[in-house]
Protein backbone atom coordinates (compact mmCIF):
# COMPACT_ATOMS: atom_id res chain seq x y z
CA UNK A 1 0.00 0.00 0.00
CA UNK A 2 3.01 1.90 0.47
CA UNK A 3 4.40 1.68 -2.36
CA UNK A 4 0.98 2.83 -4.56
CA UNK A 5 0.85 5.60 -2.43
CA UNK A 6 4.64 7.05 -3.17
CA UNK A 7 3.96 5.91 -6.70
CA UNK A 8 0.53 8.11 -6.82
CA UNK A 9 2.46 11.15 -4.91
CA UNK A 10 5.49 10.88 -7.29
CA UNK A 11 2.93 11.57 -9.88
CA UNK A 12 1.19 13.82 -8.98
CA UNK A 13 4.45 16.00 -7.99
CA UNK A 14 5.75 15.29 -11.74
CA UNK A 15 2.32 16.39 -13.28
CA UNK A 16 2.59 19.76 -10.87
CA UNK A 17 6.10 20.56 -11.78
CA UNK A 18 5.59 20.01 -15.23
CA UNK A 19 2.57 22.27 -15.57
CA UNK A 20 4.77 24.94 -13.67
CA UNK A 21 7.43 24.34 -16.48
CA UNK A 22 5.03 24.27 -19.53
CA UNK A 23 3.06 26.63 -18.42
CA UNK A 24 6.21 29.50 -18.21
CA UNK A 25 6.89 28.23 -21.23
CA UNK A 26 3.40 28.91 -22.82
CA UNK A 27 2.95 32.31 -21.27
CA UNK A 28 7.03 33.34 -22.60
CA UNK A 29 6.31 32.28 -26.07
CA UNK A 30 3.49 34.37 -25.87
CA UNK A 31 5.59 37.52 -24.35
CA UNK A 32 6.70 40.21 -27.17
CA UNK A 33 10.15 40.42 -25.56
CA UNK A 34 11.12 36.67 -26.67
CA UNK A 35 9.28 37.44 -30.34
CA UNK A 36 13.21 37.75 -31.91
CA UNK A 37 14.46 34.59 -29.70
CA UNK A 38 14.88 30.98 -31.11
CA UNK A 39 12.62 28.73 -29.65
CA UNK A 40 15.09 26.27 -28.04
CA UNK A 41 16.53 29.98 -26.53
CA UNK A 42 12.97 30.81 -24.73
CA UNK A 43 12.23 26.82 -23.50
CA UNK A 44 15.75 27.27 -21.93
CA UNK A 45 14.66 30.48 -19.99
CA UNK A 46 11.61 29.15 -18.90
CA UNK A 47 13.77 26.04 -17.32
CA UNK A 48 15.48 28.86 -15.75
CA UNK A 49 12.60 30.68 -14.58
CA UNK A 50 11.25 27.66 -13.30
CA UNK A 51 13.90 26.08 -11.79
CA UNK A 52 13.29 27.49 -8.20
CA UNK A 53 9.50 27.01 -7.63
CA UNK A 54 10.40 23.51 -9.00
CA UNK A 55 12.72 22.85 -7.20
CA UNK A 56 11.32 24.24 -3.66
CA UNK A 57 8.41 22.08 -4.90
CA UNK A 58 10.48 18.87 -5.16
CA UNK A 59 12.31 19.59 -2.09
CA UNK A 60 9.37 20.00 0.16
CA UNK A 61 7.65 16.65 -1.00
CA UNK A 62 11.07 14.74 0.13
CA UNK A 63 11.63 16.58 3.61
CA UNK A 64 7.72 16.07 4.29
CA UNK A 65 8.29 12.38 3.39
CA UNK A 66 11.33 12.23 5.45
CA UNK A 67 9.30 13.90 8.31
CA UNK A 68 6.67 11.34 7.81
CA UNK A 69 9.44 8.59 7.98
CA UNK A 70 10.40 9.87 10.99
CA UNK A 71 6.91 10.03 13.28
CA UNK A 72 6.71 6.89 11.84
CA UNK A 73 9.27 4.87 12.94
CA UNK A 74 8.57 6.97 16.25
CA UNK A 75 5.27 6.10 16.96
CA UNK A 76 5.73 2.39 16.26
CA UNK A 77 9.27 2.23 17.82
CA UNK A 78 10.44 0.56 15.19
CA UNK A 79 12.50 1.35 11.98
CA UNK A 80 10.54 -0.35 9.71
CA UNK A 81 8.06 2.20 8.69
CA UNK A 82 10.76 4.71 8.26
CA UNK A 83 12.23 2.49 5.09
CA UNK A 84 8.86 4.46 3.23
CA UNK A 85 11.06 8.20 3.89
CA UNK A 86 14.38 6.41 1.47
CA UNK A 87 12.00 5.52 -0.88
CA UNK A 88 10.18 9.29 -0.81
CA UNK A 89 13.78 11.13 -1.00
CA UNK A 90 14.73 8.58 -4.03
CA UNK A 91 11.44 8.93 -5.59
CA UNK A 92 12.08 12.90 -5.37
CA UNK A 93 15.29 13.20 -6.73
CA UNK A 94 14.28 11.11 -9.49
CA UNK A 95 11.61 13.07 -10.27
CA UNK A 96 13.70 16.29 -9.74
CA UNK A 97 16.05 15.32 -12.24
CA UNK A 98 13.27 14.43 -14.65
CA UNK A 99 11.70 17.57 -14.24
CA UNK A 100 14.75 19.81 -14.35
CA UNK A 101 17.09 18.54 -16.68
CA UNK A 102 15.18 15.53 -19.13
CA UNK A 103 12.04 18.20 -19.59
CA UNK A 104 13.26 21.21 -21.14
CA UNK A 105 15.75 19.17 -23.36
CA UNK A 106 12.45 16.91 -24.63
CA UNK A 107 10.90 19.52 -24.81
CA UNK A 108 12.92 21.64 -27.28
CA UNK A 109 12.91 18.17 -29.44
CA UNK A 110 9.45 17.49 -29.54
CA UNK A 111 8.90 21.14 -30.45
CA UNK A 112 11.47 21.60 -33.38
CA UNK A 113 9.44 18.36 -34.66
CA UNK A 114 5.88 19.77 -34.34
CA UNK A 115 7.42 23.11 -35.83
CA UNK A 116 8.50 21.20 -38.86
CA UNK A 117 4.97 19.54 -38.83
CA UNK A 118 3.18 22.65 -38.73
CA UNK A 119 5.63 24.30 -40.99
CA UNK A 120 4.74 21.77 -44.07
CA UNK A 121 1.35 21.54 -43.18
CA UNK A 122 1.30 25.32 -44.17
CA UNK A 123 2.84 24.71 -47.35
CA UNK A 124 0.89 21.65 -48.70
CA UNK A 125 -1.97 24.12 -47.82
CA UNK A 126 -0.62 27.00 -49.45
CA UNK A 127 0.26 24.77 -52.70
CA UNK A 128 -3.56 23.36 -52.76
CA UNK A 129 -4.84 26.96 -52.72
CA UNK A 130 -2.40 27.79 -55.41
CA UNK A 131 -3.90 25.48 -57.94
CA UNK A 132 -6.79 26.73 -59.88
CA UNK A 133 -10.03 23.99 -60.34
CA UNK A 134 -8.48 23.37 -63.95
CA UNK A 135 -4.96 22.30 -62.31
CA UNK A 136 -7.14 19.57 -60.40
CA UNK A 137 -7.69 16.31 -62.25
CA UNK A 138 -10.69 14.10 -60.87
CA UNK A 139 -9.98 10.33 -61.23
CA UNK A 140 -13.13 8.26 -62.15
Amino acid sequence: AELIAISALLVLLTMGVCGVFFDRTRKNFKNEAYAKKEREEVINVSARESFRINAAAIIAVAAIGLIFGIFAALAAMNISPFIVAPLVIIGCAVCGYGVLALTPAAYVCVDGLAEKIKLSRKKKKAEGKSKSANDVSVKA
